[in-house]
């Protein structure tokens, strides 16, 4: 009887315990879905102002529950401390994390919370107090980091705290141990950010003397490289050029290198070093070229439609010009293409055009151009002129509308000329030179020239 009763007395609490157990387990599945839809709402721009908080407090609400119930896994306390940190409860998110960890002792996801939410602290601290919370996530992580050795995450998050603590040599360390580990948890996209471009760059290529040459590798040390502009322009040139022989399909390489040898060699034209300035701007234009005329000229047309793009656009149009000026015409005509989408109502995009693609003697399209030319401004009497001209010498073609283009060219220039006041010289002398070219091809035209001067 005696046993009887004692088996009575150690079975109630079993029972309860297993009964509280499976309603943690229920309510743990809810709060984290709670939380997930949350988080996938917020993400989605969703939910809005006090929305926001009242979502996560609800997802907290239910997961306090779990922790309370009894008998709840890691994953309702780590839950727990991430509704409430999103709730903006630093306070209750640490505590919530330590209580988990006094359950579950050494488990990773707590660690890695834990240390999170001291970080969160320290942001709302200053002064010793937030050097002191950040030396509290120190500890969580290397406590993490020792414990489990396989598991790269808190030494990625260990590099991360101790360059806010200014121990930038440790947490290079750190990043080196994460890589040893698992690659795969370090986002090295980030790491010039964290480290800057010339340590993230060593790191990198460390570790790609390790694990071998790799396009995707290569492309983020050239990014390493990128961050640390203008010293290391003749290094990122290189990576670049390289992880596009590795992958031709990376053409993004084309638009970091446009961008850093405009920026080189716009140090060199403060610095007054002209030749390498026209060097660098020259590359810059050819960069841009291929950029353009492969898929990231269409998303670069959107930043061509969005405040600012008339700078890239009057940009474009310079280095254009730079290319042809330095006997790259095919450069040039490749950075008008795109420039005559991106503003396909300019007479003076079409018209450089035209020309460009004029001088590398794809006559039919630069016919084209010039009559969109034209089209936009049809009193011009140069672009009559040089559109009779591509009909003349080059397609040798359609005389009489040839000879029509050349008349109306010098009768209009005439016209002009007869009242300049308040004219630009230098527009002045366009027309003037307008009116004797028309006037000496029409000559030529109906001598049956067929050779340009």
């Amino acid at each position: 009887k005696n046993a009887e009763k004692m088996s009575g007395i150690l079975l109630a609490p079993i029972a309860l315990f297993l009964l509280q157990s499976g309603d943690a387990a229920e309510l743990t599945q809810k709060g984290l879905k709670q939380l997930q839809n949350t988080e996938v709402a917020l993400a989605a721009g969703k939910l809005k102002g006090l929305e926001v908080t009242d979502s996560f407090f609800q997802a907290a609400s239910t997961l306090r529950k779990a922790c309370k119930a009894g008998g709840a896994e890691a994953n309702a306390y780590e839950g727990l401390s991430r509704a409430l940190m999103a709730c903006n409860d630093i306070r209750n998110s640490i505590k919530a994390a330590e209580d988990g960890l006094d359950l579950h002792p050494n488990e990773i996801t707590l660690q890695l919370q834990l240390a999170k939410a001291y970080m969160a602290s320290a942001q709302e601290l200053s002064g010793k107090k937030q050097t002191a919370a950040r030396e509290q996530a120190r500890s969580v992580l290397e406590d993490a980091v020792a414990q489990h050795k396989k598991r790269s995450e808190p030494c990625v998050r260990l590099g991360e705290t101790l360059i806010f603590l200014g121990d930038k040599e440790a947490a290079i360390e750190s990043w080196q141990l994460a890589l040893k580990r698992d690659p795969s948890t370090v986002d090295f996209a980030s790491l010039p950010q964290w480290l800057g471009g010339v340590e993230a760059a060593s790191l990198i290529e460390a570790h790609m003397n390790t694990v071998g040459e790799d396009p995707l590798l290569s492309w983020h040390l050239g990014m390493a490289h990128y961050a640390a502009l203008p010293g290391s322009w003749k290094a990122c040139k290189k990576t670049f050029l390289r992880t596009m022989e590795l992958e031709p399909s990376y053409t993004s390489c084309w638009y970091y290198l446009a961008n850093a040898a405009f920026f080189v060699g716009q140090r060199y034209s403060a610095e007054e070093k002209t030749r390498e300035a026209t060097k660098e701007y020259r590359f810059a234009a050819h960069a841009w070229s291929q950029y353009l005329t492969g898929p990231g000229g269409a998303s670069h047309l959107q930043a061509a439609a969005a405040e600012g793009g008339d700078a890239i656009i009057a940009d474009m149009k310079w280095l254009a010009g730079t290319a042809f000026a330095n006997r790259d015409a095919k450069t040039a005509a490749g950075i008008s293409r795109w420039l005559v989408q991106a503003r396909p109502k300019d007479p003076e995009a079409w018209n450089n055009l035209a020309f460009f693609l004029r001088e590398t003697n794809e006559a039919e399209e630069s016919l084209a151009a010039y009559r969109n030319a034209l089209k936009l401004q049809p009193d011009d009497p140069q672009v009559m002129n040089d559109l009779a001209v591509i009909l003349h010498y080059y397609l040798q073609r359609d005389k009489e509308e040839a000879i029509d283009l050349y008349i109306q060219a010098a009768q209009r220039a005439e016209e002009i000329l007869m009242d300049t006041e308040g004219m630009e010289a230098d527009e002045i002398s366009r027309i003037k030179t307008a009116l004797r070219d028309a006037t000496k091809n029409l000559k030529k035209l109906k001598a049956g020239s067929l050779r340009p001067n």
